[in-house]
């Protein structure tokens, strides 16, 4: 699995279902440049239709590959330790059947209001001393012990509840986008 430590820009070219290429019982994306960006669908769970137009018109701008999760955390696990991936998969498996490939990120671009509420450490200082306010867009304090220790509970899926096709690596998900 590849492994991105940047922004999610990508340059344009697609990726047809007769170039991918089996690995090791695998499939892998050709050698080629992935076109697409960030997508967040999780705020149009309950319209299934947003997202199928979503997806034509990704197909229209011949979009074959984006990142998943960034936003997500309050999705995946809206209460501490209570994880849903399920939704997450949904999506991957829509989207790897219309040919768009998934860049899994580390939904810490958003942090629940839970966690921001009872660990108060998580969230960045300003230079005078003050933490941010919840809600904030990366607010996370990357020196925060606890803030280390959610992230790696929620990046490894709280175990098996992890999406499907993470471990087995189908193919579906090509790389995992870190901050």
């Amino acid at each position: 699995m590849h492994m991105l430590f940047h922004d999610s820009s990508f340059a344009a070219n697609i990726v047809y279902e007769e170039d991918v290429r089996m690995e090791h019982g695998k499939k892998m994306l050709p050698p080629k440049l992935l076109h697409g960006g960030d997508y967040n669908p999780d705020q149009w769970l309950a319209y299934p239709e947003v997202l199928d137009e979503d997806v034509e018109l990704m197909k229209k701008a011949n979009v074959n590959c984006v990142t998943l999760g960034v936003f997500s955390w309050s999705r995946l696990e809206p209460e501490e330790g209570k994880y849903d991936f399920g939704w997450l998969s949904d999506v991957i498996d829509r989207l790897y059947a219309r040919g768009i490939y998934t860049i899994l990120a580390t939904p810490t671009g958003a942090m629940p209001h839970w966690l921001t509420s009872k660990y108060e450490e998580v969230r960045k200082v300003e230079p005078n001393g003050l933490r941010r306010l919840h809600g904030q867009r990366h607010n996370f304090c990357p020196s925060s012990p606890v803030m280390r220790q959610k992230t790696a509970q929620i990046d490894g899926g709280a175990g098996k509840q992890r999406p499907a096709g993470i471990d087995e690596h189908d193919g579906r998900v090509q790389a995992a986008q870190l901050f």
